[in-house]
């Protein structure tokens, strides 16, 4: 599939996400996304949506990461089916900052490895 339609599939599980977001959990802090800085959901959220969707790699992991960022920050699981967060990591290349990739496990998740990919962490509100 195209990055277009990849899109598509990214902006189905935000929204997935968004179904079910409440007035508190828009309150709650989230890191910077790309070129998005470090702030609420709200803000978030308000910022990718004024966004034109370009239907690049970059759109989709962005798409992508925003609906990870959001879901793990009100409290729930990571929302990405494993079939997306393969065609983002298949595609690295044209979506990732240049550097050195993370030394991953052989039997991390494709939504982990994504998300280390595209420099967070999956699981932030785990103890370690």
């Amino acid at each position: 599939m195209r990055a277009a339609e990849w899109l598509i599939e990214a902006e189905r599980v935000l929204d997935v996400v968004l179904e079910s977001l409440s007035r508190e959990d828009r309150r709650k802090s989230v890191p910077a996304v790309g070129d998005i800085p470090a702030g609420t959901i709200d803000v978030l959220l308000k910022a990718h949506a004024e966004r034109e969707p370009d239907g690049t790699w970059a759109d989709v992991a962005r798409t992508a990461l925003v609906a990870h960022e959001v879901s793990i920050h009100r409290g729930s699981v990571n929302p990405l089916t494993e079939d997306l967060a393969r065609a983002l990591c298949d595609h690295a290349a044209q979506w990732r900052e240049p550097g050195p990739e993370p030394e991953l496990p052989v039997d991390v998740s494709w939504r982990d490895r994504f998300v280390l990919l595209a420099g967070h962490d999956p699981h932030p509100l785990w103890d370690r």
